[in-house]
């Protein structure tokens, strides 16, 4: 499966790279072998938005900071393609480290707190995406 959403990214097919989420691919165990890249990536290669919206929208702090073989994450690789889809990486960088600050910040919580919070985080509506022409809206 995770070698089906490389491929499908590097195709630029958005239909498979929908395909491949909806199917539970684990996009953080898929690194492309040759360079270290991971999906998000090789989205920011594509310089295509719709694919990079895509991945963006299932992007976890992993993804987005994590390093290349030369040393770059897709922020850097960004800047060289699209300066609308750095702005992006940088708000979804902003949004995953603050949350996970806030995880880390609620340690001090009892046990009954992260019980409630653990079943908030289950109660969780999934992801939607609407691919109906008229563009992405993930909700």
């Amino acid at each position: 499966m995770e070698e089906q959403l490389m491929l499908a990214i590097k195709r630029s097919s958005l239909r498979s790279i929908v395909n491949c989420y909806i199917k539970g691919v684990n996009a953080n165990a898929v690194i492309d072998p040759t360079n270290g890249e991971n999906p998000l990536h090789l989205a920011v290669r594509t310089n295509l938005a719709t694919v990079q919206a895509v991945l963006l929208l299932f992007a976890n702090e992993q993804m987005l900071t994590g390093r290349n073989n030369n040393g770059d994450q897709p922020l850097q690789l960004a800047g060289s393609y699209s300066s609308r889809i750095r702005k992006c990486i940088q708000l979804f960088i902003e949004i995953h480290c603050k949350k996970d600050k806030e995880d880390s910040d609620d340690e001090g919580e009892n046990e009954e707190e992260k019980l409630q919070n653990n079943n908030d985080e289950r109660t969780k509506p999934p992801i939607l995406l609407s691919l109906d022409g008229g563009g992405i809206k993930g909700v």
